[in-house]
């Protein structure tokens, strides 16, 4: 249960901390840049998961915070947003990121 909570910490803080308007602005342009910014995010959500989680030995958790971050956004941005507008609103997208911890967990 601790480890669940040090997660959805280290995604507020990922999120909302260290996730600038150009790295969100960067994942939904137009160009092949955009991976370069969904590569960035996913990063950041990974590097903060390891070190929250604080388990040096577990590479598991970070690394299934990287893949689904950037599936997650990928989704998002290409197929998403062509059929609704409320998608980028960032509690939805924190609630399908929440559900995905918890299938992790259970």
């Amino acid at each position: 249960m601790i480890t669940l909570l040090r997660l959805i910490f280290a995604h507020i803080i990922s999120d909302f901390v260290f996730q600038c308007d150009k790295i969100c602005a960067g994942k939904q342009g137009k160009t092949k840049k955009k991976y370069v910014y969904q590569l960035v995010h996913g990063s950041i959500h990974a590097l903060m998961a390891y070190l929250f989680v604080a388990d040096r030995n577990n590479w598991i958790i970070p690394l299934t915070i990287f893949i689904s971050h950037i599936l997650m956004d990928y989704i998002k941005v290409e197929y998403m947003k062509k059929k609704c507008r409320i998608v980028h609103h960032r509690p939805t997208c924190s609630y399908s990121r929440y559900s995905c911890l918890m299938v992790i967990f259970i």
